[in-house]
């Protein structure tokens, strides 16, 4: 049994609202549509969510619940093909290869309430309630009767119960609509195709409120999480929260969206008692305008309850920090193998975090009244695929080789965009040799699409296979298509390898035809630095902060500048600004502590190498530190040992004397 530790905070409530950030709350709450968020906001501390790549949210929505990400917990894209059957059918549950929170909570003694959480079906047996979603949802019309998914609620005994709380689409009428739509005068003339599915999100909004509400009344609980898809489902219909639709019936409803929204909110508050730490969070970004199915970078986090600062920002959390943050904040210990930290600046008394090698070598006590009807075993995923697998040699033994399902071309699709989702994670977790080997895969399937390649390069290139990586480079210059991303490229290949004139007229070649590539003209920007023509390096910086005003290395790179300059008041505003977005960043918080000394505020300086040493030990701070203790804080003891560190960083990695201050490694 996992002993739980004592914890200040007695029981935590998640609640997701997919899509949501700042950019689009804070006006929100500015115009006071949002009272209850507001209220929340002053007694806890909010900040960005980083949100993992590919931006797939059947993938990110896994990785927030589990921990992990998609290389482990195996969620590749939104559907997945049926060995038996051959058909793309939707991901679910049944695919999860590692333990959910649910699990966890259940492997702990520890009861729990999930209602609705995204691509969990079926609904697996916990200790408390899990509701899967497909039980709110409804796919009949409204004269048809409206049956209840099978394993859709576990127990089942709740199924008829919970069942009545739901509101089919059809049941709506203009009345329940007309606060999300002020402006319809008549009905009878909105003759639209989005009336449909704006219904249908109100009605399971409503379902899934009334749904959480119930069980948190009148069930035992420890977790509860409850996930809000309306939110995300309107913005994808209506994708402007702040200014008119085309068509003037709809103008402003995802702002009314977000007040019933905060209205519901209130309620799950009051439901909970302040002695709940409350967590609210997006882990993508708002829907981009111009294109429903893509999102902003950072999704957002907002947290409160006891031993939680409050009205502070929280810089530097990422997805996977979230499953790690709500075990330590019970008193259960943090799998040593989970990638994500415990947010500790989030709580005004360190919280004493144990660990475990593995929350999969604990056993589950529901694993044994699963329904043998359904293929899934979160820990033991080999155990569905051995299943599947026995079910196809018999069908071959009894002589339906041909019942056999071929792969179809939309399957071939789905693996290769399984692949291709794969190679993404692997890029993204650093993991460059794993990601540059599923590249090689991809290519040779597609040997004439450049674009892979490019990632193919890029991958090599980090993981120390330079001249393969430029071998590819250069033979891409020769087509018309990718060739400008080629340039990119090789100037980062050359940057690497510090021919600065080279990198930079790769760049600079590159933004002749990319000249609206923020990231190409902070390259450009750093290079220039590097070469000390910090006047250009100026104009470059701003320019990508004029393509994209949160690019933080931009901002970093200005801090630079201004430095140069000894513009420090100008420039330490530059560094901090950079490190709000990006918290986790030793490079910048060592260039933050050179910007203090320089402008004699020794102090301030000691801290910020500090911070850069604890997030990674770097010859820069170092060194720097072991200057202030000789000559300015006069404190031998420090400056030997800091020197020490210095000279052994040095003797084991010459190339550390000068790390590049824009890498965000």
């Amino acid at each position: 049994m996992i002993a739980r530790k004592p914890s200040p905070i007695s029981r935590c409530l998640l609640i997701h609202w997919p899509s949501s950030d700042w950019e689009t709350l804070k006006p929100l709450i500015e115009s006071e549509d949002l009272p209850n968020l507001n209220a929340l906001v002053q007694r806890g501390l909010m900040g960005d969510l980083t949100s993992l790549s590919p931006p797939v949210p059947a993938i990110q929505s896994t990785s927030l619940a589990t921990g992990q990400r998609a290389d482990k917990h195996g969620i590749l894209s939104s559907q997945t093909i049926d060995p038996l059957s051959g058909e793309i059918v939707p991901v679910g549950s049944s695919q999860r290869q590692v333990p959910a929170l649910w699990n966890l909570c259940s492997r702990a003694e520890i009861p729990s309430l999930w209602i609705h959480w995204p691509n969990a079906h079926p609904a697996e047996p916990i200790l408390g309630v899990n509701v899967s979603e497909l039980f709110a949802s409804s796919f009949t019309p409204a004269n048809v009767p409206w049956s209840i998914p099978e394993q859709s609620v576990s127990p089942s005994s709740l199924e008829h119960e919970l069942s009545e709380l739901r509101i089919h689409f059809g049941e709506l009428s203009s009345n329940e609509l007309a606060p999300l739509l002020p402006n319809v005068s008549d009905w009878e003339q909105l003759q639209d195709d989005r009336v449909g599915p704006l219904a249908d999100a109100v009605a399971l909004s409503a379902s899934i409120h009334a749904i959480a509400t119930e069980l948190m009344e009148k069930q035992s609980w420890t977790l509860a999480a409850i996930h809000y898809p309306g939110l995300e489902r309107i913005a994808q219909l209506f994708p402007d929260a702040h200014a008119p639709n085309n068509s003037v019936w709809y103008e402003g409803v995802l702002r009314n969206f977000y007040r019933w929204h905060d209205m519901m909110l209130g309620r799950l508050l009051q439901i909970a008692g302040e002695e709940t730490m409350i967590m609210l969070v997006s882990e993508r970004g708002h829907v981009l305008p111009n294109n429903p199915n893509a999102y902003a970078q950072f999704g957002a986090i907002l947290m409160a309850g006891p031993n939680i600062h409050q009205d502070e920002l929280l810089h530097g959390a990422h997805t996977l920090d979230i499953v790690p943050t709500i075990l330590a904040a019970l008193g259960l210990p943090v799998g040593a193998d989970m990638p994500g930290k415990v947010l500790q600046q989030a709580f005004t008394s360190p919280i004493e975090v144990a660990t475990i090698e593995s929350w999969e070598n604990i056993p589950d006590p529901f694993k044994s009244t699963q329904d043998p009807s359904i293929v899934n075993n979160p820990t033991a995923s080999t155990e569905s695929n051995e299943e599947t697998d026995k079910a196809l040699q018999e069908l071959i033994a009894l002589g339906y080789q041909e019942f056999i399902p071929e792969e179809s071309n939309a399957a071939i699709r789905l693996n290769l965009q399984q692949q291709y989702h794969l190679a993404q994670v692997q890029l993204e977790a650093g993991d460059f040799l794993a990601a540059a080997q599923s590249y090689e895969e991809i290519c040779l399937k597609n040997p004439e699409n450049p674009w892979l390649k490019l990632y193919w390069a890029h991958c090599l290139m980090h993981s120390g296979q330079k001249q393969r990586s430029r071998e590819i480079l250069e033979a891409l210059l020769e087509l018309p298509t990718p060739s400008s991303i080629a340039h990119f490229l090789l100037g980062l290949l050359a940057s690497q390898e510090n021919n600065t004139l080279e990198a930079l007229e790769h760049l600079q070649k590159a933004s002749e035809e990319h000249d609206q590539w923020p990231e190409l003209h902070l390259r450009i920007g750093w290079l220039l630095t590097r070469l000390g023509k910090h006047q250009q390096a100026k104009s470059a910086f701003l320019k990508s902060l004029q393509l994209d005003p949160k690019l933080a290395s931009s901002h970093l790179g200005l801090a630079s500048v201004y430095m140069h300059e000894a513009r420090y008041e100008e420039a330490i505003d530059y560094a901090l600004t950079a490190l709000q977005s990006q918290y986790f960043w030793p490079n910048a918080h060592a260039l933050l502590g050179i910007i203090l000394a320089r402008s004699k505020r020794y102090q301030d300086a000691e801290r910020a190498f500090l911070v850069s040493n604890a997030q990674r030990s770097n010859h820069l701070a170092h060194t720097w530190l072991a200057i202030l203790y000789k000559d300015i804080l006069q404190n031998e003891e420090k400056r030997q040992y800091h020197q020490q560190q210095a000279d052994a960083l040095l003797k084991r990695s010459p190339e550390s004397r000068a790390p590049e201050a824009d890498s965000n490694a």
